[in-house]
C-alpha cells in the first residue's frame, strides 16, 4: 500500500513531468519554418514551389503530400543555412522502390549537402557530405507501406566538427561526426528527391524545420505530439 508520503511524491513528479512536456511542446509548436504539407494553399505560404503535379492524400494529419517518383517540391529559406538544425516529418511509402529522396538541403552526392533517403528497400539515412569527407546514420527496416514513420535528422556545430544524429518515431537510431569544412549556402530544401538517390515514392507530412539542433527529449516529445 502506498503511504500518502509517496502519494504525494508520485503526485509531484507527475506534474513536474507534465510540466516539462508542456514546455518542450510549446517550444516545438514554435518550429521556425513549419508546413503541414496538406495543400497547395499551405505549401505555397511557405514559399514553396512544387514541381509537376503532387496529390494530396490522408496523411498523420489531415492530408499529406503524395509524391509519385517525379514530383517533389523546392522551399526557398535562409534558414536552411543554419550551422545547427533539424528536420523533422513524418513519412510512408507507397511502392516497393528499393532506394529514393527524401529530403535534402544542397545536393546529396556533392560537397555541402544534407539529406534523408532510402535504401534496400526499407532503410533510412541521414547523410552529411563536407568537401573531402561524408558521413551518415541508418535505421535499418525503418520503413513500410502500411504505416507512417517519423524521421528526425540533426546536425549541431562544435568547433569545425558537426555532429549528426538520426531518430526514428522519437528513439535515437544512430549518429556520426563530420570532420571535413562545411558551408551552410544553399537556402533551399527540397522534399521528394535527393541528388543520388533520385526521387523518391511516399507520403510526407508534418514537415518542421528548426535552426538550431533539438536536444533528445525533445525530439520524443514532438513525436508524442
Amino acid at each position: 500500500m502506498l503511504s500518502i508520503k509517496n502519494l504525494n511524491l508520485d503526485k509531484l513528479l507527475l506534474v513536474l513531468f507534465l510540466l516539462i512536456f508542456i514546455n518542450t511542446v510549446s517550444a516545438l509548436d514554435c518550429a521556425p519554418f513549419y508546413d503541414g504539407m496538406n495543400n497547395i494553399t499551405s505549401i505555397n505560404s511557405n514559399n514553396g514551389t512544387i514541381i509537376n503535379y503532387i496529390s494530396f492524400v490522408p496523411g498523420i494529419n489531415i492530408n499529406g503530400s503524395n509524391f509519385n517518383g517525379s514530383n517533389y517540391i523546392n522551399y526557398f529559406n535562409s534558414l536552411f543555412n543554419s550551422d545547427s538544425g533539424a528536420v523533422s516529418l513524418w513519412f510512408k511509402k507507397n511502392s516497393n522502390d528499393t532506394s529514393g529522396g527524401i529530403m535534402q538541403i544542397g545536393q546529396i552526392g556533392l560537397p555541402n549537402s544534407i539529406g534523408i533517403f532510402y535504401s534496400l528497400q526499407n532503410n533510412v539515412y541521414f547523410e552529411m557530405r563536407g568537401t573531402n569527407q561524408y558521413v551518415q546514420a541508418a535505421s535499418g527496416n525503418a520503413l513500410s507501406q502500411s504505416k507512417f514513420t517519423y524521421i528526425t535528422a540533426i546536425w549541431n556545430k562544435k568547433e569545425n566538427k558537426h555532429a549528426i544524429k538520426l531518430f526514428i518515431n522519437g528513439k535515437y537510431a544512430g549518429g556520426n561526426t563530420l570532420t571535413a569544412n562545411f558551408t551552410h549556402n544553399q537556402g533551399l530544401m527540397e522534399i521528394g528527391r535527393v541528388g543520388f538517390y533520385g526521387n523518391g515514392e511516399g507520403i510526407v507530412d508534418e514537415l518542421r524545420f528548426f535552426n538550431r539542433a533539438l536536444l533528445d527529449s525533445e525530439v520524443y516529445a514532438e513525436y508524442l505530439y
